[in-house]
């Protein structure tokens, strides 16, 4: 079985930079409602605050130390929206944010082509469903989904009570251990890396 180590290093491989993990906070606290002020730099980071600003390469990583790199959420001059996933924990971000965001439309198109991986978008459509279906069974389950990430952190994959391992082809497990992971309906999240993005595999 693949050790943390590994994982990590399979990460940062595929990104090409080194994750910069958030601050902690209590892992039992309520998630944050879109249009509140940001209460943590995991759902600041799209909330229009200081900490939305563009990531920084870690000292060492490609590009130098001064090196920028654009941010997870962009919108460009044509209006266009653009979602960066370099880690599990922008993954989460997107999610979370599609899950409650009251623009249900406009994320659940972000959702289901910027988000959602293109392994799950054809499993869906095999058994004759629409992709977008993907979007709306996560809005049916959206406790299920918060409560997952409440537990997480907004550390992420960096959480101590979080175990990576690989699963498949590019595609990681971000699953919850010990007491963590008690009473919840779903303890883990898979996620593959498409196209130069963490996309979202599934829940389990």
């Amino acid at each position: 079985m693949a050790t943390r180590r590994h994982v990590q290093a399979v990460i940062r491989a595929a990104i090409g930079v080194v994750p910069v993990a958030g601050l902690a906070f209590a892992a039992g606290c309520q998630p944050v409602v879109i249009g509140e002020r940001p209460k943590n730099d995991l759902f600041g980071r799209l909330q229009g605050s200081p900490s939305a600003r563009a990531d920084r390469v870690s000292p060492g990583a490609p590009g130098g130390d001064a090196a920028i790199l654009p941010p997870i959420r962009q919108e460009l001059p044509d209006g266009e929206i653009v979602l960066r996933s370099r880690t599990g924990r922008d993954l989460m971000v997107h999610i979370q944010r599609a899950l409650t965001s009251p623009d249900r439309e406009l994320e659940r198109e972000l959702f289901t082509e910027q988000v959602l991986s293109a392994v799950t978008w054809n499993e869906f459509e095999e058994r004759g469903f629409a992709p977008e279906a993907a979007f709306d069974e996560l809005v049916r389950r959206r406790e299920d989904v918060l409560k997952y990430f409440n537990r997480v952190g907004p550390m992420a994959e960096n959480s101590p009570q979080v175990l990576m391992r690989m699963v498949g082809k590019d595609t990681i497990r971000l699953q919850l251990t010990g007491l963590a992971r008690e009473d919840l309906a779903w303890t883990f999240m898979d996620m593959v890396f498409e196209g130069g993005n963490w996309r979202l595999r599934w829940f389990g």
